[in-house]
């Protein structure tokens, strides 16, 4: 039995405290409402709290994995359902449940009082050291969540003490977030180890907890963000030289990343989904044979899969047999993704709605040829174990800082291994791209953020790419891509032409609930957006 359904009793009675508590953002009780008699007493509690706590990032995960991270990049194409043409055409409203933050304090609520009590528990070293980094860990991640979607949000790092005039926050500008969650990562760093098995009872889970490889890719992440390139090297010497995660050799072993993440060498934080077949937002809107896709995939990622067909990342990533067949059989070429809307007063649905990256497959070779078929999930089945941080990850961001401190020929090098392992052939090549920076076909910076976009198609990460490359030495990758992705978009709905539009709306809105919630946020909505 997992070791997510060994300490249900506990995760049990770790619930019943958190409804006691009235968790939601700023209607708290006090810390000291939780009973220290019946709680934060033994090593068991703590488990309890951790697991509560992972619990917690599945809930926010469930809702915007996909939408804060991709859904309004240039990765997918929009369906009729669920608002899609709302995201991918920067029409976000207050009203959009995903743009609120609620959850995602849940959590940090929950970190604030781990860190504030275990401490003081009676608790063996290291355990102690290990159970505290990881909440310092995990409410890092929330807020470097916080400010690429918000910007300046509030920032809570102690319990409330039942005065009343403390109860609400202010936003807080991003530099001292910044600080924060500097401070928190390497608190993490500093009380983890590489293997933190004495907390959790099956050593092979290790991947779906924080250690301290995964908190100094988390301050690379950070350091990336905020363009400290020399920085992010170091951070990623650091994992290399760890010697704990590879990049794997096959591109059987890249699809079993996502399929078996603890038998992965490439794995290093995947959100395990096995907490009685908990439903998962991701596979609803993205695969699963009984709910209408949210997205499909555009025209532009589906090009640079098309480099190399060998490539996994098309054909076990796609659902290339259905967009072969709505293309009338015709050999796979960018045109085959078509460019959703109403065409001659017909709507035009786009193609590869199915985003089949975590479903497993079958080979079927018949006098036609072989094809694959994909075990695709119902909704209530979608228990995929999506990843938060992967090996990968390092290694492109690595050799993006590469590029950007003038070692280019090392920048290229990682892009041809992560190529290579899945299948690719196709060799990037300096004497082709020649030059460190810009929009044109032989940009390095360009080839390496387009051979994220393919690596980590359906993962969340694409936007966030986007965001962190733009208004580089005067290089608007931002407008490139989303200009490039938008204007059709706006052609076939008869819209105006002007693609993304107000640079504004990169940030999202907040949602119009967290104002009736806290009155100090009133008159303080994202701009343009409104209350």
């Amino acid at each position: 039995m997992k070791y997510i359904n060994k300490i249900i009793a506990p995760l049990c009675i770790f619930l019943v405290l958190c409804t006691a508590c009235g968790e939601s953002f700023f209607e708290k009780n006090p810390v000291g409402y939780i009973s220290e008699e019946s709680f934060w007493t033994k090593e068991s509690d703590v488990k309890a709290w951790m697991a509560g706590t992972y619990g917690g990032i599945q809930t926010v995960m469930s809702a915007t994995y996909t939408m804060w991270g991709e859904g309004r990049s240039d990765n997918f194409y929009p369906t009729i359902y669920d608002n899609a043409d709302s995201w991918q055409l920067n029409g976000l409203t207050s009203n959009i449940s995903q743009t609120d933050w609620s959850d995602l304090y849940v959590v940090i609520n929950r970190c604030n009082i781990a860190i504030a009590k275990i401490p003081a528990m009676d608790i063996a070293e290291p355990n102690k050291s290990y159970y505290v980094g990881q909440f310092y860990a995990i409410r890092a991640l929330m807020y470097f969540y916080a400010i690429r979607v918000w910007g300046d949000v509030p920032l809570i790092t102690t319990t409330w003490d039942g005065d009343r005039a403390t109860l609400y926050h202010e936003r807080t500008p991003v530099s001292e977030i910044k600080t924060q969650i500097e401070s928190d990562v390497q608190a993490a760093f500093d009380k983890l180890d590489l293997n933190i098995s004495v907390i959790i009872p099956d050593a092979t889970f290790g991947c779906y907890y924080f250690n301290k490889a995964t908190a100094m890719a988390l301050k690379m992440s950070v350091n990336m963000w905020f363009k400290e390139y020399s920085q992010a090297v170091e951070a990623s010497d650091y994992i290399i030289n760890t010697k704990k995660y590879s990049l794997v050799t096959t591109p059987a072993n890249w699809k079993n990343i996502f399929l078996n993440p603890v038998a992965s060498t490439e794995t290093m934080l995947t959100l395990n989904w096995d907490l009685g077949n908990v439903n998962n937002g991701y596979g609803a809107r993205l695969c699963s044979t009984d709910k209408n896709p949210t997205f499909g995939v555009s025209r532009e990622v589906f090009t640079l899969m098309l480099r190399d067909k060998n490539d996994i990342r098309l054909w076990g990533v796609v659902d290339t047999l259905s967009i072969y067949n709505d293309a009338n059989k015709l050999p796979l070429i960018p045109e085959s993704i078509v460019i959703p809307g109403m065409v001659n007063g017909s709507q035009v649905n786009p193609r590869g709605t199915k985003l089949v990256k975590f479903c497993p497959y079958t080979v079927v070779t018949n006098a036609t040829g072989t094809t694959l078929t994909f075990d695709v999930p119902s909704q209530s089945k979608c228990i995929y174990k999506l990843p938060l941080i992967r090996y990968a990850d390092v290694m492109l961001m690595r050799a993006e800082a590469l590029n950007k401190l003038g070692r280019g020929q090392e920048a290229l090098d990682i892009v041809n291994q992560i190529r290579k392992r899945c299948g690719n052939n196709v060799t990037a090549d300096i004497s082709y791209y020649n030059e460190e920076r810009g929009l044109g076909d032989n940009s390095r910076e360009r080839c390496i953020l387009e051979e994220r976009q393919v690596e980590f198609y359906g993962e969340g990460l694409r936007w966030f790419d986007l965001l962190r490359a733009d208004d580089t030495d005067s290089t608007p990758f931002f407008y490139y891509y989303m200009d490039s992705h938008i204007k059709p978009l706006q052609n076939i709905r008869g819209m105006a032409i002007d693609g993304f539009g107000d640079a504004r709306r990169k940030l999202f809105p907040i949602y119009f609930q967290v104002f009736v919630n806290n009155p100090l946020l009133e008159g303080h909505q994202n701009p343009p957006y409104s209350e």
